[in-house]
């Protein structure tokens, strides 16, 4: 029997390990509460030769190499820098993550915007120079950014996306020490529904805010979700139990539930064996959840 299509549709990879081993240190998701046995990350470096050697390795053919920008962060880190250089600063970085990609075709490149910059039409022509150059997608984080994927200051991003043609991962889940959880999955519903040709995956299958996933899937038939992240805390006190899991992603349509791993904070391996570990799924739609389901929601 052939081996199923595995498409990675959330990796990270990093210029030296040194750099991949500061930032998996420095982020650990908080909003699923303590887990009784503290993940590892796996061995692979998390670099670019990490995950291409980790893909490998677990039979995975390709990965979505997603670029994350925190704005807000750079802002705060380099408070002299201007806003010109903050968008050369990230102008460089999303050119090498399609460099990178065009070299090794195995990956697909997802470029990053500054939810934090208020030139939008800066913002689209940097994108539609962007896809000349091999991007197939955008990254957002606005959780971490502490901007909500419904401000209407970032309508004009979404109206790019959908004029362009590029499918939106967004990081889904609470803003751990704030009341205004700006990744929520509610907060996409209006979203989507204004923008119903906008592909767009809400990532960790909206983490802690798992429960409002259903809806937001019966409101919204351009949403997908990936299930990285979410899967390693299972049993935790906000996570889903492994029978809850299951019941979710029937709930939501397993079509249209994507395989994610967050490289390098977790391995490909394992994330692989937690799919298919999940119970009340048959094995056809834990091999669709591998890859068919991106390759046909991406258009990969």
């Amino acid at each position: 029997m052939a081996a199923p299509l595995i498409i990675d549709t959330h990796a990270h990879a990093f210029n030296t390990s040194d750099d991949a081993d500061l930032l998996v240190a420095g982020y650990a998701p908080l909003e699923y509460g303590d887990i009784a046995q503290p993940l590892a990350p796996p061995s692979d470096e998390g670099t670019i030769g990490g995950l291409l050697g980790a893909m490998t390795n677990a039979g995975v053919s390709r990965a979505i190499l997603l670029h994350t920008w925190l704005g807000g962060l750079e802002r705060l880190a380099h408070p002299d820098a201007s806003e010109a250089d903050h968008a050369n600063k990230l102008a460089l970085q999303n050119r090498e993550v399609c460099e990178t990609a065009d070299a090794n075709p195995e990956l697909i490149p997802y470029v990053a915007v500054d939810l934090h910059n208020r030139d939008h039409a800066h913002t689209r022509r940097e994108l539609e120079e962007l896809k000349s150059l091999g991007a197939r997608g955008v990254k957002i984080h606005p959780s971490l950014e502490r901007v909500a994927v419904d401000d209407p200051e970032v309508a004009d991003l979404w109206q790019a996306c959908v004029d362009l043609g590029l499918p939106v991962v967004a990081h889904g889940g609470q803003t751990h020490d704030s009341h205004d959880h700006h990744g929520a999955p509610v907060r996409f519903t209006a979203v989507l529904k204004a923008h119903p040709t906008l592909r767009t995956v809400v990532a960790h299958l909206g983490g802690a805010e798992w429960r409002t996933v259903p809806a937001l899937a019966a409101a919204c038939p351009n949403v997908a979700f990936d299930i990285c992240e979410i899967i390693q805390y299972v049993g935790a006190p906000h996570a889903p139990t492994p029978s809850e899991l299951g019941q979710l992603i029937s709930d939501i349509g397993s079509d249209r539930v994507l395989f994610g791993t967050d490289f390098p904070w977790y391995g490909l391996d394992d994330t692989i064996d937690r799919v298919l570990d999940i119970p009340g799924l048959s094995q056809g739609e834990k091999e669709a959840i591998l890859g068919q389901n991106a390759a046909r929601f991406l258009q990969l």
